[in-house]
């Protein structure tokens, strides 16, 4: 088969799969970024299928297949599909790879399953703490509350108190009760509750907020500010929006991986500080990505401009540790009084949290604890595929010219957002290019932008 006659069945393919899903992404008749994950999946299927029946081997297909329709819509890392030199072994440290699943690994896997096992017994022998039981608190239990306190306190300099520290099952987890209890709270009160949502932001927080009968302001953040709320703008919004009560703020932003600088969350802070009912969500999804004194240095701007009390910190692992599918996560209350608020939302939501998954959880915090080399070679992978994702891009637009800008890399986080040059769309510039991004109105923004994510290794 010729490279012509290869790429105009792929184009084919792009074409027809591109236009059985472009209504079905657009007008919200599925969440955008699967819906996009799932034509590319389908294209990828159709693809192999006309490959073998061309009589391709499977290694040539792979071959063709990757060149031709490239994945970039889901931004979480499969450790267990990573090639890259120096990262190969990521996935038997960190205890995925099964016993058995292939020839000499799941060494750590069993270290850390008889962890478990000891943390179990250490919990009911000297803190009488039974995981089997009926947990009236539902917040996790304390030996883990104190390792994420100690988290806390070594990676940012912040302190809270274990009361204040709830686990969970993820960052969307927490943020989700979190929404539904500050609903509650303002309501109690009397005070109507808008929700500010900045965009382009992941726009399950605002999703949430919707399903919660929330109104929610959108707040469009501009280009030249990097896509982040500015203190004039935020002013302004307290001004035109006397009813907005709790602030979404994401640090390290989804999708366009720019990050706020202590100096403006420094200036922020001066804004929200003159209402003192406001209640930040700060998504911390991100930080632990970037180079940790900086992203320490943002989280201190809490601390150093007195903002703790108003905040309510949405934690996770599923980027900074590559454990999606593990989903762990926590919430950190700024203080006790919306701590006893929000316990009301994690008892009744749920009455506890799994006994094997909170072991599981306390052995990966007290991996990485004694093993800091894991998390810097996770940087470390990230920082490789940012740089080869944007090599990537500039390679395309050479031979296309379909993007007007590509995003630069900050140093932190797994995606790239870049606007198309007018009359693109993600479904043209897949048809053209292969290349499989999500639409910018998925984070309530424009579709002349596109997000792409390093959870691929481009070919």
């Amino acid at each position: 088969m010729t490279e012509a006659t290869m790429d105009a069945f792929l184009e084919t393919i792009r074409r027809e799969c591109a236009a059985r899903w472009v209504q079905r992404v657009l007008t919200g008749a599925v969440p955008p970024i699967r819906g996009m994950a799932r034509l590319t999946r389908e294209a990828r299927d159709l693809a192999f299928a006309e490959c073998a029946r061309r009589g391709l081997a499977r290694a040539e297909a792979e071959r063709v297949v990757a060149a031709g329709i490239i994945d970039r819509t889901i931004g979480d890392v499969d450790v267990r599909a990573v090639t890259e030199p120096g990262f190969t072994d990521l996935a038997e440290e960190l205890g995925v790879i099964i016993p058995g699943e292939n020839a000499t690994g799941g060494d750590q896997y069993r270290r850390m399953h008889a962890r478990m096992r000891e943390l179990e017994l250490e919990l009911l022998q000297q803190r009488g703490f039974d995981l089997r039981m009926y947990d009236i608190y539902g917040v996790g239990n304390p030996r883990l509350r104190e390792q994420l306190r100690d988290r806390m306190i070594a990676d940012y300099g912040l302190e809270f108190p274990i009361e204040q520290i709830f686990v969970s099952l993820g960052g969307i987890h927490s943020m989700d009760r979190a929404i539904r209890m500050l609903r509650k709270y303002f309501a109690d009160r009397g005070k109507p509750c808008v929700f500010g949502f900045p965009a382009p932001g992941w726009a399950v927080a605002k999703w949430q907020a919707e399903v919660t009968n929330l109104p929610v302001c959108l707040i469009t953040t501009r280009e030249d500010a990097d896509y982040k709320l500015t203190p004039h703008q935020l002013t302004q919004l307290f001004a035109d929006v006397p009813d907005l009560r709790v602030l979404y703020l994401a640090i390290t932003n989804n999708p366009t991986a720019y990050s706020y600088t202590p100096d403006e969350l420094t200036q922020l802070a001066a804004v929200i500080a003159t209402r003192p009912d406001v209640m930040v969500l700060a998504d911390l999804a991100y930080i632990g990505t970037a180079e940790p004194a900086m992203d320490k240095a943002r989280m201190q701007v809490f601390k150093d401009c007195n903002l703790i009390a108003q905040t309510i910190f949405i934690s996770s692992l599923s980027k900074v540790m590559t454990l999606t599918g593990d989903r762990f996560g926590w919430a950190s209350f700024g203080t006790r009084e919306i701590a006893d608020l929000m316990s009301l939302g994690w008892n009744n939501f749920s009455a506890g949290l799994p006994r094997e998954w909170q072991l599981s959880f306390m052995t990966y915090l007290e991996l990485y604890e004694t093993h800091p080399e894991l998390g810097a070679k996770i940087r470390a992978l990230y920082t490789l595929r940012r740089q080869k994702l944007i090599a990537q891009l500039h390679a395309l637009n050479q031979t296309h010219d379909v993007f007007i800008e590509i995003g630069r890399d900050e140093g932190g986080g797994i995606y790239n957002w870049s606007k198309l040059q007018p009359g693109e769309t993600v479904f043209s510039l897949f048809e053209k290019t292969g290349l499989a991004g999500v639409p910018g109105s998925a984070f309530g923004y424009s579709d002349k932008f596109v997000r792409f994510s390093v959870g691929i290794v481009p070919p």
